[in-house]
């Protein structure tokens, strides 16, 4: 059996049209398909290009800005980190000085500071150790830990035992006044 079927001459025309624009449909689809990485590709090379040139804005600028971070600093971030151990005895006085001038300008009373050098052994270093006990209230307690800490030569706190007058029962009196001990460690360079 044989079927005949005819198109009309509209039918035709769009016929051809179609067959006529479907390589071109496939060309988009393997541009698109082809092309389309690569631009993605180039986007992320842009990205990349500005971050670099971003980059090297902030190493041109690095000079100035690590003058800006040492002027900051001041004179303390140049001092020593540690206590030099050819002069042991004047590094205890210095220890001990320090300690007690970071207690007294954080209003904390001092009822005990004494240093003394700690030998661990051939393979750690040397430390002095300052045991201090005195009284404060929380705020001059957490200035004083503060200040300790941007010490310069470095100082420690190995151990801190805080005991409070407060009565448990009854409210907090203003300032409640802290029983502070604690042992604050230095350590001694051999240069």
């Amino acid at each position: 059996m044989i079927l005949e079927y005819s198109l009309t001459p509209a039918q035709s025309r769009a016929a051809a049209l179609a067959v006529a624009l479907l390589p071109l449909a496939v060309l988009a689809l393997i541009l698109v398909h082809f092309l389309l990485p690569r631009a993605e590709h180039h986007t992320r090379v842009a990205e990349l290009m500005r971050q670099r040139d971003e980059y090297r804005a902030i190493l041109r600028n690095a000079p100035a800005w690590s003058a800006e971070v040492e002027q900051l600093r001041g004179p303390a971030s140049r001092a020593p980190a540690f206590y030099r151990s050819a002069q042991m005895s004047a590094a205890s006085g210095q220890m001990e000085a320090a300690v007690t001038a970071i207690i007294n300008k954080d209003q904390g009373a001092i009822q005990h500071n004494e240093v003394e050098m700690h030998d661990g052994g051939a393979d750690a270093p040397q430390q002095l150790r300052d045991t201090v006990s005195l009284t404060a209230d929380i705020s001059a307690l957490t200035r004083i830990l503060y200040d300790m800490r941007a010490a310069r030569p470095l100082l420690f706190v190995a151990s801190m035992t805080v005991r409070s007058d407060a009565v448990f029962a009854g409210p907090l009196s203003a300032p409640n006044r802290l029983h502070v001990d604690f042992v604050v460690v230095a350590y001694l360079q051999s240069r």
